[in-house]
């Protein structure tokens, strides 16, 4: 479905004190018992309002606090700025705050710097207030004043209208076309009227009427629209170049409907032809991107949706980030990095080896993090774990990460993690890859104990822990054989359980096991760590074992020369483990983690790391780090946005 004018349309809340808002949640219960419906169930409540705070997060307040509490702060912040109260009370009308806003309508038609704004904007309030006389004197003075304008002019018919008094208000609505014809709601009125009177016969000649007044070009859209629907499309298509011809700059709402309505007539190459070469993403916004975007991967073209995607995400608009994501994917999907295997295209994999906790990768110095380990200090390596599950595949695929795929990476490197911080031994995570790629390799059938060793040796280890996740069921099974690299002897084997719905509080008994399994084979001792390394919380240890596969995803990027084509998501990623930055903030590690995530974003010679400069520049000051911590985090943010930004 492409998106067409009188479609689905999103609203952004901004609140310039936030504060206010932190102390309403943390008084009121009711706010309590409303975060505690899903974000699906929020969104559908009509009597809850959608905000976005400094960090891009959606949160929800019901309409009556909203009115209550934080509307007439707005109104009171904004009350000498006509442009900012113009878009409150606007706000306000769509949430059906009509008394609340009457103050301010006067306020504006005082002060705003575009009169027939104010003038409007005052009638109609003055309307919805049911002050119809009102309205219409303030209407009728302005025309008095400034001489008649169309959108005055359809106001007084509303007006009218609202009396009942239909014939003098059908008069005035024909005379404000004749004023102005590319009015939206005079000219789809107008048509309403005669479609109404005379079924779609009335509607196109109504439509040609107005088209036949000098300048018009509104009415042409709509006649536009019925050719595509009768298959005219040369017809439809010379509308569209009579409209481009009189039109220097293509409208958003104009854009909307030309690409939607060409894009449910199936016409994708008229889309990018008439519509691509004049999209301004600041101009037209989400939804004719969206129609541009859809059209362009229709035609098989993602790199060009890629462009679109990238322009509107540089708008820093919280409001539009699951639609992007969705495109994101929908782009990703198209370039076919994902899918099947061709059995002709040769394929050679490689090992990549990293020698340190993956949320210290790519920060500056961030030896500085890690406890310096003794010469002879035994190595252990970990290996991405094999992964048995009911749609594993003969075939070698490209796939998006998957629950059980990322689960079977996390463990391992959470566990080297426990072993590298704790202990006094070296660890060293080994990821297969796909040479030239980086795309993750998982292979179905447990690790042959020979395979683990040759891995093993060749990056200079003494033992190495294979795992093989069985994940089937509701109970899966991690297990795990760990081996004398030298001997090529098995020392152990364990089976342990980890829970489908809950792998956090199961993962961190496993790490209890092996690091005793460890410490009986290389007599380890306890290590003492530079900064403050502490487990997340245990209602957050499931997000942080999503967290550190990820950050595997972006450390893969950078070490292998694919330069973030195989990644999935990167904004998604990148979000991921902001908010899991917010969510414990009490951990050293998850803000490391964040700021380590956007210099692996550099580093791989993405841009994308340049639009969350004010969010980790917020993060920080909010949540600060201290010691060798904000040493270290405060010099990657320094060569990721020289000069312009500290973290100290």
């Amino acid at each position: 479905m492409f998106f067409i004018l009188g479609g689905i349309t999103y609203s952004l809340i901004w609140k310039e004190d936030m504060n206010i808002i932190k102390n309403i949640f943390k008084k009121e219960s009711k706010q309590q018992s409303v975060q505690s419906k899903t974000t699906e169930e929020m969104r559908a409540d009509p009597n809850l309002i959608q905000i976005f705070d400094e960090y891009g997060q959606e949160m929800f307040i019901d309409k009556e606090t909203w009115r209550k509490d934080v509307l007439p702060g707005n109104i009171k912040n904004n009350w000498g700025n006509p442009d900012e109260l113009y878009g409150t009370i606007i706000t306000a009308l769509n949430d059906g705050f009509y008394p609340d806003v009457l103050k301010a309508a006067h306020q504006l038609y005082k002060i705003d710097t575009y009169p027939n704004r104010g003038a409007c904007m005052l009638g109609i309030v003055l309307m919805k207030n049911v002050k119809l006389d009102e309205a219409e004197t303030i209407l009728n003075n302005y025309n008095k004043k400034y001489g008649e304008e169309g959108v005055i002019l359809t106001n007084i018919a509303k007006v009218q209208a609202e009396r009942g008094q239909h014939d003098i208000s059908e008069k005035t609505l024909w005379h404000a076309l004749e004023v102005d014809p590319n009015q939206d709601n005079a000219v789809e009125w107008w048509a309403a009227i005669h479609n109404d009177r005379n079924g779609q016969a009335g509607y196109i000649e109504a439509l040609e009427k107005v088209a036949a007044l000098n300048g018009s070009w509104r009415a042409q859209l709509w006649l536009a629209r019925t050719s595509l629907e009768r298959q005219e499309y040369e017809k439809a298509r010379e509308y569209y170049n009579n409209i481009i011809t009189i039109l220097k700059v293509m409208p958003s709402d104009v854009m909307m409907q030309i690409s939607g309505d060409l894009g449910n007539a199936g016409r994708l190459h008229d889309i990018v032809e008439l519509c691509g070469p004049r999209f301004d993403p600041e101009l037209h916004g989400l939804m004719p991107g969206n129609n541009l975007m859809k059209a362009y991967i229709g035609l098989k073209d993602p790199e060009n949706a890629r462009t679109i995607l990238n322009k509107l995400y540089k708008l820093k608009r919280p409001d539009w980030k699951e639609h992007l994501q969705f495109w994101e994917n929908e782009i990703d999907q198209a370039t076919g990095k994902f899918g099947p295997v061709d059995k002709d295209n040769k394929i050679t994999i490689t090992t990549l080896s990293l020698s340190w906790p993956i949320w210290a990768h790519k920060l500056s110095s961030f030896e500085k993090l890690l406890p310096v380990k003794k010469d002879d200090a035994p190595t252990v390596a970990f290996i991405a774990s094999s992964c048995e599950y009911e749609k594993m595949s003969d075939q070698i695929n490209r796939q998006k990460t998957d629950k059980e795929g990322s689960l079977g990476r996390a463990i391992p490197l959470y566990l080297a993690e426990q072993i590298h911080m704790v202990t006094d031994a070296k660890t060293i995570m080994l990821v297969p890859v796909i040479t030239g790629e980086g795309s993750f390799v998982v292979i179905g059938k447990p690790w042959e104990k020979d395979k683990l060793t040759e891995m093993a040796s060749s990056s200079e280890t003494d033992f190495i822990l294979g795992g093989h996740l069985i994940a089937k069921g509701a109970e899966w099974q991690f297990h795990g054989t760990f081996i004398d690299v030298s001997h090529n002897n098995v020392l152990e084997e364990f089976v342990a359980t980890i829970s489908e719905k809950d792998p956090g509080k199961d993962t961190i008994k496993l790490s209890k096991i092996v690091r005793h399994l460890i410490s009986k084979h290389c007599k380890l001792e306890k290590e003492v760590t530079p900064i403050k390394y502490q487990l997340p919380k245990p209602e957050l240890f499931n997000f942080y074992l999503d967290a550190i596969s990820q950050s595997l995803a972006l450390s893969t990027a950078t070490t292998d020369d694919s330069h973030g084509n195989s990644l999935y998501g990167e904004r998604s990623i990148l979000d991921f483990l902001l908010d899991l930055a917010l969510k414990d903030t009490n951990s050293d590690i998850a803000r490391l983690m964040f700021v380590g995530a956007l210099a692996k974003n550099k580093a791989y010679g993405s841009s994308i790391y340049t639009e969350y400069q004010k969010k980790v520049k917020k993060l920080l000051k909010d949540y600060p780090l201290y010691g060798t911590a904000a040493e270290v985090c405060s010099d990657t943010i320094e060569s990721l946005y020289p000069n312009n930004l500290g973290a100290r």
